[in-house]
């Protein structure tokens, strides 16, 4: 992400997931905020599905979370097992977070959190078996999602998917993102999601898409 996405992320995290996951309300969440808090059931959901989707194929593995914001997933899965997870985010608050949330766990060397740019470091990735993204490629122009993309060639991966469509509720978020000053979101269709998974050379891959709950993977579809 460039330097303007970090310091965005840096002041807003912190605040943002309190809407969405915490129980009691955030003195830290601005008036805007708490008003997007109503129409973010619908995140907390999202949140669930890729849980219900990563679950069966974790046990054993070196998994990564991009984005991974202050461990709220890697809380969730960490009882499937995986050999090891792994925790990327942009921003040093929500990484600082995720560290005391694990700080007395007694497998606290199966995880581990790296505040890091993916952008400009993808030999992260190297080493990861599975690689979530949840809410994560929303940010990446195509150009930088094709070189992600070509690092996961080789990988499992389960990435939420922001799909170009016409909608109230997309008509609204792009309202929120202009009045947030987000300085870069960004939605594909599945036409040009495909091209992209063709030109990074991903052979397989399928859709989930239900109640606006969208993501593309290649993990081994449900029966």
């Amino acid at each position: 992400m460039s330097k303007d996405q970090k310091d965005y992320w840096e002041k807003k995290i912190v605040g943002w997931e309190d809407t969405i996951y915490s129980q009691k309300k955030s003195l830290k969440s601005s008036i805007l905020e708490k008003a997007a808090s109503r129409f973010r059931g619908i995140l907390k959901k999202r949140m669930s599905v890729a849980e219900s989707l990563i679950a069966p194929h974790l046990k054993g593995k070196i998994v990564m979370d991009l984005g991974c914001g202050s461990a709220v997933l890697i809380q969730k899965l960490i009882k499937y097992k995986p050999k090891q997870i792994i925790g990327i985010d942009i921003a040093e608050p929500a990484i600082e977070l995720a560290k005391n949330k694990f700080k007395d766990f007694k497998a606290a060397k199966a995880i581990k959190f790296i505040c890091a740019d993916v952008r400009k470091d993808q030999k992260i990735l190297k080493g990861a078996e599975i690689v979530i993204g949840v809410g994560f490629i929303d940010y990446f122009n195509s150009e930088e999602l094709l070189k992600l993309l070509k690092n996961l060639n080789n990988k499992k991966f389960l990435l939420s998917f922001p799909e170009k469509i016409i909608s109230s509720r997309e008509i609204l978020h792009k309202i929120y993102l202009n009045l947030a000053s987000c300085p870069g979101s960004y939605k594909y269709s599945k036409e040009e999601m495909d091209s992209l998974l063709k030109r990074a050379g991903i052979k397989t891959w399928w859709y989930y898409d239900k109640e606006n709950i969208r993501f593309v993977t290649n993990l081994p579809e449900p029966d």
